[in-house]
């Protein structure tokens, strides 16, 4: 045994073991509060649906069974809808002698909605158990229809029945929006403190504080809490791991208070709803009852139970000293087998130039692994500090002047026009929109959106400039010049972006004096074809993940379009003119000045992707140049020891580039791999061989990339594993692409903005560029030499392994090929258009 083994095996004995002594010291039982009774529960039919995808309600006597076992625990339930066989629900209920709160989904679609309106007031004159009716849940947080058509529906459904109407929203949604219970008889409120980011040990007094708010917000009014409870398993996006002691804790607890308080709630929910996937693992494990009917814990008298799970004390790990170390221990033992290996297989004379070979190679390979578990383990268990719709105490609208800036060049003048007239429609009036066009030479683009401003008032103006340098930054710069002095708030929109109008409520945010921009998600809405939905995934996985983990540490990737900049911060520090990623270098420069960004991972518009893979590929190359450039001009500050980012800021800007910076040396070892397997081939009797180390390290290295990416997707995606697979797809499509922007920024010489077209519908021919004839012969030499190996050197595990490696390399040259087949031929290539416009 050599000492390099002795060394690993030592580490691995005293590593390995440590987190699964602590679990076992920490894992005991716990005495629980008692409780008496249970006031209501939510119940929905869909208990058996499949984790993919909610399946058909379950059948009528399976609903009498479940009502039945609920009779044992509570007296009330809620409902959400009187859809298909929902509306049969209230009538069993009669006859178990249980009350219900009757619910009326209300969403986008006017005549669904007046269905279940009329379905609900005939099920309310036949049923005489019901005590109130609610009518939509959490309308306004959907943004499934104004403030005004909810009022309508909710005085519609009063006039024809008498008994207690609401609605249910968020707490403090009734706050920012306070003429909501003009018209109901009582506000339905939901507090989730586990969405909210609280932990289970202040989740109480969260919710106590939440009910007192809203009761002096509205005094007098009559409140029901629609909606509290805590999952027992799982864990969603940031959120905290949870366990069945703190779900058992929490409703013990929580209903004995307002039990006392005699306030009336409702337990969400009762039965555990396995179609609940796009809230994470955790959405399908919020049931206080078991698929077999068993209660997860004691709903009333004394119980005891295990006080810590498995995923809570991981996280606690992880988050800990002890857990890093170990880690790193384990990383530094799976370093020295690499080393030892590949010393082994070199079977060099040479000390230095192995010393110098392993260095490299292990750089690269446990670099690339150690960015994607800790990304992976970041996104699993770290929490992170934001809510997504949080409290807007004391709001004022219009409150703060907003200066909209809107840069366009050579854009078709429709897509301009309908961006400017959706900013008619804001629900907010304190606001200018700054408009200018450089550099454009054709009259016909610039001139209608020059008309139409000129028709809209003193709000809009526009200017038209030729010559103009410093690319988008020095547009932009050009507006700041001409922006009111009363700005107080700047907000930033792409010339295809149609925002929503509640999208300006977000400068509440700006009352803390030390935010300086608020950033809400780019999103989408030309999504009917397969290209496009490839891309939109793509796009979707960074803001479903990458940037709420950054939000947890203040480093946020400023994008440019959806973005509020405080003015008197942006008219000090400026757009770089020398930047073609103008955006994402200014919100550097704002962390290094101390200054927050908040992200608020909520859609508030919707702009136009590339129409063709070629257009995606140069935004993309446009992305990584830019990014090349910012680290260039800042590297100092993103090194270690950099005084002005602090060292979570740092990674994560590092972390977040290492996937593009590694790319070409990627490409530029597959080309060697393909060099080195031709030799091999070509002569045979040499003693160069198929090292066993290179190829496992390189098939690991690209199977855990894969995997991680799919785990994140599939958990975040808004189509699960569709969209996982998909997104996949156009990320490794990019490889190559980036690899040349890399390079290419590292090359001295001026730089060129290359602007991306919308609503070009320009046809492209297959092989569009270079690149793609590039990639071609690269997939077409691995695929080849792949097979050969195998034909000419047998199936021994040396060569089957190196023939693998090989097959799986092509794997991201084939899909940039496919995306180009699919851009080329995307009319033949229709596909529904069912991805619902707001996932977060």
């Amino acid at each position: 045994m050599t000492w390099l083994q002795v060394i690993f095996l030592g580490i691995i004995c005293l590593s390995l073991p440590l987190p699964f002594f602590l679990f076992i010291r920490q894992y005991k039982t716990k005495k629980i509060p008692s409780t008496v009774s249970i006031k209501s529960v939510s119940y929905s039919p869909f208990s058996t649906g499949s984790p993919l995808k909610k399946s058909r309600p379950v059948s009528l006597q399976k609903v009498k069974s479940e009502l039945s076992i609920l009779t044992q625990y509570t007296s009330q339930i809620r409902l959400y809808s009187v859809s298909e066989m929902q509306k049969e629900i209230p009538g069993i209920a009669t006859k178990l002698g249980i009350k219900v709160s009757l619910g009326i989904w209300i969403g986008n679609d006017e005549k669904k909605n007046q269905e279940e309106i009329k379905k609900a007031i005939e099920i309310i004159q036949e049923n005489k158990n019901i005590i109130r009716v609610i009518v939509g849940n959490e309308v306004l947080f959907r943004h499934d229809v104004p403030l005004r058509k909810l009022q309508e529906y909710i005085l519609q459904v009063k006039q024809a029945v008498d008994i207690p109407v609401t609605t249910a929203e968020l707490w403090h949604i009734w706050m920012d929006t306070p003429h909501l219970a003009d018209n109901v008889d009582e506000l339905t409120i939901h507090i989730l403190p586990y969405w909210e980011n609280i932990s289970s040990e202040k989740s109480i007094d969260f919710i106590k504080d939440a009910i007192r708010k809203v009761k002096n917000h509205f005094p007098g009014r009559n409140i029901y809490v629609g909606e509290i409870g805590w999952p027992s398993a799982g864990h969603s996006l940031n959120t905290l791991p949870c366990d069945m002691y703190q779900q058992a804790e929490h409703i013990r607890i929580i209903s004995n208070y307002l039990n006392s308080e005699h306030i009336d709630y409702n337990v969400v929910e009762a039965f555990d709803q396995k179609w609940k996937s796009v809230e994470g693992t955790v959405g399908a494990n919020w049931g206080l009852i078991k698929k077999n009917g068993k209660p997860k814990f004691v709903l009333t008298g004394k119980d005891t139970i295990a006080n810590k799970s498995l995923a809570v004390f991981l996280f606690e790990f992880i988050s800990s000293r002890s857990g890093k170390l170990s880690l790193a221990l384990v990383f530094f033992s799976l370093f020295l087998v690499l080393a030892e290996g590949i010393i082994y297989l070199l079977d060099t004379q040479s000390e230095i130039l192995s010393l110098l070979f392993i260095t490299c190679w292990s750089l690269w390979f446990y670099t690339n692994s150690f960015i994607s578990i800790r990304e992976t383990l970041e996104r699993f268990f770290i929490p992170s500090n934001i809510s997504a719709l949080p409290e807007m105490q004391d709001y004022s609208p219009n409150a703060r002047k907003v200066s909209f800036h809107i840069a366009c060049r050579n854009e078709p003048p429709e897509m301009v026009i309908k961006t400017l007239s959706k900013l008619s429609s804001l629900d907010y009036e304190n606001y200018e929109v700054l408009v200018i066009d450089n550099n454009t030479s054709d009259e016909l683009l610039w001139k209608p959106i020059e008309n139409y401003c000129l028709t809209q008032g003193d709000k809009y103006k526009f200017w038209h400039v030729d010559n103009l340098k410093g690319f988008k930054g020095g547009a932009l710069n050009f507006l700041l010049e001409k922006t009111d002095d009363k700005t107080d708030v700047i907000a930033v929109i792409d010339s295809d972006y149609q925002v929503e109008s509640d999208w300006l409520k977000l400068t509440y945010f700006f009352s803390d004096p030390d935010i300086a921009v608020v950033q809400a998600p780019q999103n989408y809405r030309n999504r009917d074809y397969l290209f496009n939905q490839i891309c939109y995934y793509e796009y979707k996985s960074f803001f479903n993940t990458g940037m709420i983990i950054r939000d947890s540490f203040n480093a946020i990737i400023l994008h440019g379009t959806m973005t509020l900049i405080r003015a008197s911060v942006l008219k000090e520090l400026k757009w770089a003119e020398w930047c073609i990623c103008e955006d994402a270098e200014l919100g550097l420069r704002i962390l290094q000045n101390n200054y927050k960004m908040k992200y608020i991972p909520v859609s508030y518009g919707q702009g136009l992707m590339p129409d063709n893979f070629h257009d995606y590929q140069k935004q993309r190359s446009r992305w990584a140049m830019g990014a090349m450039q910012i680290i260039r001009a800042h590297l100092s500050s993103l090194l270690p020891g950099g005084e002005k980012l602090s060292c979570q800021q740092r990674y994560q800007f590092i972390a977040g580039w290492m996937h593009w910076i590694i790319q070409p040396i990627s490409i530029l070892l597959t080309l060697i791999l393909i060099g080195w397997t031709l030799i091999k081939l070509t002569y045979p009797d040499e003693k160069l061989s198929l090292p066993l180390a290179i190829s496992v390290s390189l098939v690991s290295a690209f199977c855990m990339t894969l995997l991680t990416q799919f785990l994140l997707y599939i958990r975040y995606s808004p189509d699960k594993i569709r969209g996982a697979a998909l997104s996949i797809i156009a990320s490794q499509s990019l490889n190559y692409t980036i690899a040349k922007a890399v390079v290419c920024a590292l090359l001295p010489g001026k730089k060129k903005f290359v602007i991306t077209p919308k609503e070009s519908n320009k046809k492209t021919r297959l092989f569009s560029s270079g690149s793609h004839v590039s990639e071609a012969i690269i997939l077409l030499s691995l695929i080849t030499l792949s097979t050969l190996t195998l034909y000419t050197c047998g199936f021994g595990l040396e060569y089957f392994l190196w023939s693998v490696m090989l097959f799986l390399r092509s794997i991201p040259f084939g899909f940039s090929i496919y995306l180009n087949y699919l851009s080329w031929n995307k009319n033949a290539l229709y596909v529904e258009n069912n991805i619902p416009a707001v996932e977060e």
